[in-house]
């Protein structure tokens, strides 16, 4: 297989599956196969129950970098560090992993795994293998397909990755199921069922034990063999062990014979064998198993010899019994594993449940005097170990700090259950102030694994956290998207639990104090008038400047990016953008940095500045790629779907629009109908088609009131579509505040739509209050940022023309013809040009006619 993979073409990835019959061979015994053909061999193995997320490509890091002097860690070391931490010791000069939202931070971190192994399998190609997959946890699993999807890519990586798994254990809704059923359409992955050895192989295993033929004997025994075990190599070979143990076959003159009573001395059930053969240790070494059976399938000599109270050296030779019986193996200095999970699970299972309950509570005392920092296995014994006290104090507290390492590590999914389970064993005793901190952790990774139902677990939080100020602030900031919550619409359950946290902070200046300013302000975009909205804005940037925070000024400037919007600060809010992104690069925050330049993109685009609008949104889409998590990859190529239409590349930007849509869906992403609907507008804007959308623009008009553009663009809609009597109808029953409009995030927008109306219309007093509102804006461009209108000049323009001012007018829509041109927007120059012939026609003085016609 090695061979095949890493041949001249380069490359190979296989995933070898449903291992029923366990392991022909040893990892070692295939460790030393590929090291012989000049490959790096890695190993790593999944446990069920005690394992940390990500232990199979901890435990292959580990081998790596503590057996090769310089190790090829490919382009992000330092987020390796996450996995490893100990590896700062290692590698010199290592960085510091990158700090943003924990999302994305996972994401930085699966990407970066991937970057290693690829990296290190270039020279003499690598061999990963994965063991025990059926017990991986998600996160395990993600940073699997994300690993086999990027070697599949990657012309020059020369990785084999060999995954086991027990496919009895691996149902339809289990995460490998997801996981098989996603890479299985790669090029180069494979699955390998192994269904076992048939008679004729067992009985060549059999002489290859023996180590010669078996003659009719072995053909007898062969069969009986293949009927108790259906072939699994793992089983044979313990019968085999089993019957020369017990003298049923035996050697004789240098031949071995198989006795009558053979057929009779292999006992019904393969876990009889195993616990046959473990009945023949001695008393010391069964003890010693017994012990080590539920530390798990991996153990270390110094805690199994402080459980069993007895000296390491006389461990040892306890042990290389156990050793010798085939029953464990030496994986490491001073470290073991069960050869087969069977025979831990055997003597597990053979001790009672009393007996195991005790030993977990010895366990977990051992590890917390050894070890007190690998909370993951305290959370798992000190809780098998029951109550301490009357009580699962320990537990819980270990449980908890087990959670929030998942989390800091970026394994949301294996996170969110433990938290899950905190919570479950705090059931009869809610008010525990540890089960606060478990319904926040709870809800972040449903925040960040883009499970809606995080609002609710936090909202809860911050009910129940009366008495406890900072847990108030925790819940409140911690339920938040990266803008607003509800486009369009105000949460009032968010704002008033934030107005409460307000009022607990205090006055004086504080980071809480900024953020939740910050915060207020993001969620009242679309209810608070615009000076009170700005009012928050500037006292959150302010807080963070005197404080000096550089990281919370970064913060501050990024989240009140949509609400400090304001048409009249274009130039400060330009700074701004430019701070934000000098900020965010210092930092090397991957969602600062995106959002940033999101920020300063929109700035630009509204300064008319197209190109180097389309510049940073290149730059952030570049950023957001190098593994942010997907709402901001789907925000950045809605920014690029803007300048297809600006450069009247329709088609490509309606295709890009539905593809965005199809991956929101995929996602969650809960604005997706919103902004593919928003998007769509912005085209039809461009091509004068927008009448065909009325109905649906209408409806949104509807469902988002505090939302002016959409009623403008309605009616803009049937006027365009020529139901002029519906277009005045609307107007009259839904007055628009100009005023109120440009104070709206998309006000000029607004604007730019019942400047169109008033010219369609032909509606004098509608153009001159249009005129009037969009003047202190002249020279700004109107857009979406999702889809770009054109410049306010044009609005004005159109204005003039209808309120009889026709040269004036026409002489600005050619004056922004011949910029839309030389800024490259063809689509906005064509429908500034055909309004233009319009306005035109309607002077109708000499030449206009022949001016019209060009």
């Amino acid at each position: 297989a090695w061979e095949g993979a890493c041949d001249g073409a380069g490359r190979g990835v296989l995933l070898a599956g449903e291992p029923v019959v366990g392991k022909t061979r040893t990892a070692a015994e295939l460790a030393a196969e590929a090291q012989a053909a000049g490959a790096l061999v890695l190993h790593g193995w999944c446990e069920e129950g005690v394992g940390a997320a990500y232990q199979p490509f901890t435990q292959a890091l580990d081998q790596h970098t503590w057996n090769v002097r310089r190790p090829a860690l490919g382009r992000q070391p330092g987020e390796l560090r996450r996995l490893l931490p100990e590896l700062a010791d290692r590698v010199p000069a290592l960085p510091q992993p990158l700090t943003s939202d924990p999302r994305a931070e996972e994401y930085v971190l699966v990407d970066a795994v991937s970057s290693w192994l690829l990296d290190a399998s270039r020279a003499n190609g690598l061999v990963l293998v994965l063991d025990d997959l059926h017990w991986a946890d998600r996160p395990t699993l993600l940073m699997l397909g994300h690993l086999l999807r990027a070697a599949t890519a990657d012309p020059q990586a020369r990785l084999l990755v060999l995954g086991t798994y027990r496919d009895s254990d691996v149902d339809r809704h289990h995460p490998l199921a997801d996981l098989i059923g996603e890479v299985s359409r790669l090029h180069g992955v494979e699955r390998i069922p192994m269904r076992g050895l048939s008679v004729g192989e067992v009985l060549a295993l059999a002489e290859a034990t023996a180590g010669h033929g078996l003659g009719e004997t072995g053909i007898s025994l062969a069969e009986t063999l293949h009927v108790q075990t259906e072939g699994n190599p793992f089983f044979v070979e313990e019968l085999l062990a089993h019957l020369r143990e017990t003298g049923a076959l035996r050697s004789q003159e240098g031949r071995w014979l198989l006795s009558d009573a053979a057929r009779g001395a292999i006992p019904v059930g393969v876990r009889d064998v195993v616990g046959r053969r473990l009945s023949r240790l001695s008393a010391d070494a069964g003890r010693a198993l017994t012990h080590a059976a539920v530390v798990g399938r991996d153990f270390d000599l110094p805690l199994l010899a402080t459980l069993l109270d007895t000296d390491e050296d006389t461990l040892v030779d306890v042990l290389d019994e156990a050793v010798t019986a085939r029953l464990i193996e030496e994986v490491g200095a001073d470290r073991f594993r069960f050869r087969h999970a069977l025979v831990q699970e055997t003597l597990y299972e053979e001790a009672s449940a009393t007996r195991r309950r005790r030993l977990h509570r010895r366990v977990a005392e051992a590890v917390e005097a050894l070890r007190p920092d690998d909370v993951i296995a305290l959370a798992h014994h000190f809780e098998l170990g029951g109550p301490d006290d009357g009580r699962m104090s320990r537990a819980v507290e270990y449980g908890l700090a087990a959670a929030w390492q998942a989390y800091r590590t970026r394994a949301l999914a294996d996170a969110e259950l433990r938290f899950r389970r905190v919570l479950e064993m705090l059931e009869e005793d809610p008010d525990d102030p540890i089960a606060l901190d478990a319904m926040i952790g709870l809800g972040e990774c449903q925040r960040d694994l883009g499970d809606q139902g995080y609002r609710e677990t936090l909202l809860a939080a911050a009910d129940r956290a009366t008495g406890a100020p900072d847990k108030l602030v925790a819940a409140v900031l911690a339920n938040r998207r990266s803008i607003t919550s509800i486009v369009g619409e105000v949460d009032n359950r968010r704002v008033e639990l934030a107005e409460s946290a307000l009022a607990v902070v205090g006055e004086h200046d504080s980071a809480d104090r900024a953020r939740l300013l910050g915060y207020l302000a993001a969620e009242t975009v679309f209810t608070r008038d615009q000076a009170s909205r700005l009012a928050l804005v500037d006292e959150a940037e302010a807080i963070a400047r005197r404080l000096g925070d550089r990281r919370l000024l970064g913060e501050v400037l990024v989240r009140t990016a949509f609400p400090a919007i304001a048409f009249d600060r274009l130039a400060a809010i330009t700074a701004r953008g430019a701070e934000a992104i000098a900020l965010a690069d210092e930092l090397g925050d991957l969602t600062l940095r995106v959002e940033a330049r999101g920020m300063h993109a929109w700035a630009l685009l509204t300064a008319g500045d197209i190109a180097g609008a389309h510049e940073v949104s290149l730059e952030a889409a570049a950023i957001a790629d190098e593994g942010t998590p997907p709402t901001l990859r789907w925000m950045t190529q809605y920014w690029l779907v803007a300048h297809e239409g600006i450069a009247a590349r329709f088609a490509d930007a309606r295709t890009m629009n539905d593809e965005l849509l199809q991956f929101g869906e995929v996602h969650g992403e809960p604005d997706r109908l919103n902004w593919w609907a928003a998007a769509s507008t912005a085209v039809l804007l461009l091509t004068a088609e927008i009448g065909a959308m009325a109905e649906v623009i209408g409806a949104y008009a509807d469902q988002y009131p505090a939302l002016p553009t959409w009623r403008a663009a309605h009616v803009q809609a049937l006027a365009q579509a020529g139901r002029i009597s519906d277009a005045r109808t609307v107007l009259d029953a839904h007055p628009m505040s100009l005023q109120r409009m440009v104070e709206d995030p998309y006000g000029l927008v607004g604007i730019a739509s019942l400047a169109q109306t008033a010219w369609l219309l032909d509606a004098r007093d509608l153009a001159e209050s249009v005129a009037a509102a969009a003047q202190p804006y002249d020279g700004q461009w109107a857009h979406l940022f999702i889809g770009v209108v054109g410049p306010v000049s044009w609005s004005i323009g159109l204005c003039d023309v209808v309120a009889g001012r026709v040269d004036d007018g026409i002489a600005r829509l050619e004056r922004e013809v011949a910029a839309a041109e030389e800024k490259g927007c063809t689509a906005v120059a064509a429908r500034i040009r055909a309004d233009l012939v319009g306005a035109l026609r309607r002077r109708g003085h000499d030449g206009d006619a022949s001016a019209a016609a060009l």
